[in-house]
């Protein structure tokens, strides 16, 4: 039993390592979803609350419609580099803005 404690001490260590480190956060929590599967510490947030974050994305692709549509484009693209940045790609399509996560 004694082994289990030294490695949940080590994953903590490790958790903590990446989240001081200055990758970006989508990465961080990439990392950390990735060690908590083989650890099972329920760290990260479940699907369910997956939604919230597609929300705020959708907000996000919103303000990038209206930009556009105003024809500000310094702020379409500055949205999509925000959303690019956390691992969020755009894709314009004719029936409107969709979204993918990358690794």
């Amino acid at each position: 039993a004694m082994d289990n404690d030294l490695n949940t001490s080590l994953a903590l260590t490790c958790v903590y390592d990446v989240l001081k480190s200055d990758m970006n956060d989508y990465t961080k929590y990439q990392l950390i979803s990735e060690f908590d599967e083989v650890l099972s510490l329920d760290l990260t947030i479940d699907d369910n609350d997956s939604s919230i974050v597609d929300d705020e994305i959708m907000k996000k692709i919103e303000e990038r419609n209206n930009a556009k549509k105003n024809k500000d484009y310094a702020l379409a693209d500055k949205i999509r580099d925000e959303l690019l940045e956390k691992g969020i790609v755009l894709k314009d399509t004719r029936e409107g803005t969709t979204f993918e996560v990358i690794k």
